[in-house]
């Protein structure tokens, strides 16, 4: 008597077992390829910003250095 009604049982439960076991492989390969998406927007952001770097040199070094140059301006006034 319960030995059909533990069988389907029993099929029940593994085909749902099945179907979250795929679930689970969906989402890892998802998360995957997330990351992978991150990882080369972050490596063209980085190879945007040395380019930059590069083509405006003169300029950035300008901008550091007068950026360096103000903030001893006020150091030492302040401490006087």
């Amino acid at each position: 008597m319960f030995g059909k009604a533990f069988t389907k049982i029993k099929s029940a439960c593994e085909g749902r077992l099945v179907k979250a076991e795929a679930a689970v492989l969906a989402a890892e390969t998802e998360g995957g390829q997330g990351t992978t998406e991150y990882a080369v927007l972050v490596g063209i952001l980085v190879v945007a910003a040395i380019i930059a770097i590069t083509l405006y040199r003169d300029q950035v070094a300008t901008l550091w250095s007068n950026v360096t140059n103000t903030m001893n301006s006020i150091l030492n006034y302040t401490s006087h």
